[in-house]
């Protein structure tokens, strides 16, 4: 299984699961490519199905992370913080 499918299946457990939240850590991940950008869109689009507020944020601290997620719009679109606690608080707000 790659990577990819790794965290497609991951994020589709947590979608189906009707967290009331979801954060997705990558303070350790050193590299995202566009394949899991659209997971992360993808499984954004699909918790906020129903209208309701923010349900999926991601915790980066990584410079080349945050560069990428930067240059990709999704800190237009996901809250992204430096922690998976602060993540996780910027979804209760």
């Amino acid at each position: 299984m790659s990577h990819e499918e790794e965290l497609r299946a991951e994020l589709g457990a947590a979608v189906e699961a009707d967290a009331k939240g979801i954060v997705v850590d990558l303070t350790e991940c050193e590299f995202i490519d566009s394949s899991a950008i659209r997971a992360l869109l993808l499984s954004r689009e699909q918790k906020n199905a129903d209208g309701n507020s923010e349900s999926l944020a991601v915790a980066a601290s990584s410079d080349q992370i945050l560069r990428i997620l930067s240059v990709m719009g999704l800190d237009q679109v996901l809250p992204i913080e430096p922690t998976v606690d602060q993540a996780a608080a910027a979804l209760s707000r």
